[in-house]
């Protein structure tokens, strides 16, 4: 059985991809200054030599693009190798076993990183059925293809289950966090979403008490509770594929009737989306 190559003997080089990259316009540079400057044969060396350079780096290109995808591929199927031969270390913790879950979450999150930096990992062990590990962007919307990606190139798996991105979840006040001797839950927070942007994206304002615009360490800490508290209610997908711009504003600039608790967001996050995307369809409908 032929062994397949390290993730590293395919690496693409970088240096070697920025010189194709920058010969390009060099070589349109030099055709048309042989244009316009030169004459006879030296014009016709120059500008043949600049079209060989050009069609020579664009074949590059190709070459390392190809390389790029078969590298990644690689470290894919490394990644579910390592997790094959390492996951029963980890299946059978305790879910009150925190030290175990805080080493399984190192461990197997240095593992996803070495397919990506910038992906991360959750391991969640629910004590009556298998272990959950949810492989994350944490948020970023550019990264959600490499998850999908990795997922794509996962075998059977018979002792976890693999969730791609962090899911929804029921609405609860079990969430909080102390922000200048603040307790923030979901129960203290209302919403209204705006009109959707040119991304179809909706944007979503929170109210609640304390807040003060001109404290900007205590409204980052605000929006930090308002992202966290969104992602699990919306899931990383959902909020990171139709949530526009996030606001947090005191409660008294609330809209008289027109905000709601957290514990409907979910239902009424999906069914705005619907309402915009439908009436998008019947405009371009419309049009045609």
């Amino acid at each position: 059985m032929t062994t397949p190559p390290s993730s590293e003997s395919l690496r693409p080089s970088a240096k070697a991809g920025c010189l194709a990259v920058l010969s390009i316009p060099a070589a349109f540079a030099a055709m048309v200054y042989a244009v316009f400057a030169l004459e006879g044969t030296v014009r016709l060396a120059v500008v043949g030599g600049s079209v060989l350079i050009v069609l020579l780096a664009l074949w590059w290109l190709r070459r390392s693009f190809r390389r790029i995808q078969q590298w990644s591929e690689r470290k894919d199927e490394e990644f579910w190798e390592w997790f094959a031969a390492h996951e029963a270390e980890y299946r059978d913790l305790s879910s009150n076993d925190m030290g175990g879950q805080i080493e399984a979450m190192q461990v197997i999150g240095a593992a996803v990183a070495e397919v990506d930096s910038r992906l991360k990992c959750q391991v969640h062990y629910p004590g009556d059925g298998k272990p959950e590990l949810v492989l994350t962007a944490d948020g970023d919307s550019w990264m959600f293809d490499v998850v999908d990606r990795l997922i794509a190139k996962m075998p059977p798996q018979k002792h976890w289950n693999i969730i791609a991105l962090k899911p929804r979840h029921p609405y609860t006040t079990d969430m909080k966090m102390m922000i200048a001797g603040l307790e923030l839950s979901p129960a203290n927070f209302t919403y209204s979403f705006g009109e959707p942007d040119e991304e179809g994206k909706l944007p979503v304002i929170l109210y609640t008490e304390g807040v003060d615009p001109s404290n900007e360490q205590l409204l980052g800490g605000y929006h930090m509770f308002a992202n966290v508290t969104l992602q699990f209610l919306l899931g990383e997908r959902e909020m990171g594929e139709g949530l526009g711009g996030i606001e947090v504003k005191p409660s008294s600039e609330a809209p008289e009737g027109g905000h709601w608790p957290l514990a409907v967001i979910a239902e009424h996050f999906d069914s705005t989306r619907a309402y915009y995307r439908q009436k998008a369809e019947a405009e371009q409908a419309g049009e045609a």
